[in-house]
């Protein structure tokens, strides 16, 4: 650590030390730009999910209504239908986020060879494949 930060992160009150650390060490700005990113994906999928999923749904199981699922019990009503609902739109929305985000981003991080670890060749020290058998810029002969 700097002597400026050493002498700052003495000056503040142990309560706030953690907290000085944080702001100065990690990195708030891509986190809030994550948690505002991660916002807009969430807000994004529920106008999906209320303007066409679930008018789907209700189009499929055409006779079925929320409020004929209603029980009363002790003064108190339980909505069946509306946890039904809430059920099969989250099962949904995973499926829509699955094939539409997360299978391909996988399967460009496959293509392109990304989050893949790397060995470096003992013989020209150009980056491989860790499993490889043969260097592929000096063609030596590597042992597993």
């Amino acid at each position: 650590m700097s002597k400026q930060f050493t002498k700052l992160y003495d000056d503040v009150s142990p309560f706030f030390q953690n907290v000085l650390k944080f702001i100065l060490v990690q990195d708030p700005v891509k986190i809030a730009t994550g948690f505002t990113v991660g916002m807009f994906i969430t807000d994004f999928f529920k106008r999906i999910i209320d303007s066409i999923v679930k008018p789907l749904i209700f189009i499929v199981l055409a006779n079925f209504s929320e409020s004929g699922f209603v029980y009363k019990m002790a003064g108190q009503s339980f909505n069946i239908g509306g946890l039904i609902t809430e059920l099969v739109v989250f099962f949904v929305f995973m499926l829509i986020f699955y094939y539409g985000f997360v299978g391909p981003i996988d399967g460009l991080k496959s293509r392109y060879n990304i989050d893949q670890k790397t060995a470096d060749c003992p013989y020209c020290k150009s980056i491989i494949n860790p499993s490889a058998s043969r260097c592929p810029s000096c063609t030596s002969q590597l042992s597993s």
